[in-house]
């Protein structure tokens, strides 16, 4: 790649070796977020491949932000992540990678697409619906079937608490997701799922 050769050549200088890294880290964090999506379509087909590459988007954005303020342009860059990396579509792809891991038998679906939503809505089954994703203006939404159903010792739902069925957790931007529980969680509404089947 160019800008590899770049940051291998000797005579080139240190800002110009940065800001080629600022590039190359930028474009590998653009081409996550497209195969994320990627990665969603092909659920809907019923194909499935390893999530592996998508979680580690968080980690190069930090490194770029560091980067870039060292270049001296770190407001500049803070609104073009803003506007070109979509932190919702990060969680999206997170969340989708702990379900998965939490049920590898998960069938993965995209429902309810309509000219207002043309990206529709992943729904992730077993036995039953286990939750939906959902992606607002300033959160994802994601809401268990069942969940009103469910022991939630981390007190991980936040949202529709008042409902008799469902439950929902708000992920706002930089809240950190209790993976250990959530994947517990999605757990427990796969054995509620099963039980009701049985």
């Amino acid at each position: 790649m160019i800008l590899d050769r770049v940051n291998r050549e000797p005579y080139a200088a240190p800002e110009f070796r940065e800001v080629a890294s600022v590039l190359q880290l930028s474009l590998l964090c653009f081409v996550e977020q497209i195969m994320g999506k990627l990665n969603l379509f092909l659920g809907q087909k019923g194909i499935r491949f390893s999530l592996q590459f998508f979680q580690i988007s968080q980690g190069h954005s930090s490194i770029l932000r560091q980067k870039a303020e060292n270049l001296g342009f770190g407001v500049q860059y803070t609104a073009i992540m803003n506007e070109g990396i979509e932190w919702r579509s990060e969680v999206l792809a997170r969340v989708r990678a702990l379900i998965m891991q939490a049920d590898p038998d998960v069938v993965e679906e995209v429902k309810w697409v309509k000219p207002s939503n043309p990206d529709g809505v992943p729904v992730w089954s077993h036995g039953g619906i286990i939750c939906t994703g959902e992606t607002y203006k300033d959160k994802v939404k994601l809401t268990f079937a069942k969940g009103a159903a469910l022991t939630d010792p981390s007190n991980l739902f936040n949202s529709s608490l008042d409902g008799n069925t469902r439950r929902a957790i708000d992920f706002f931007e930089g809240d950190a997701i209790n993976e250990e529980a959530l994947k517990a969680l999605i757990r427990a509404a796969v054995v509620l799922n099963q039980d009701k089947t049985n």
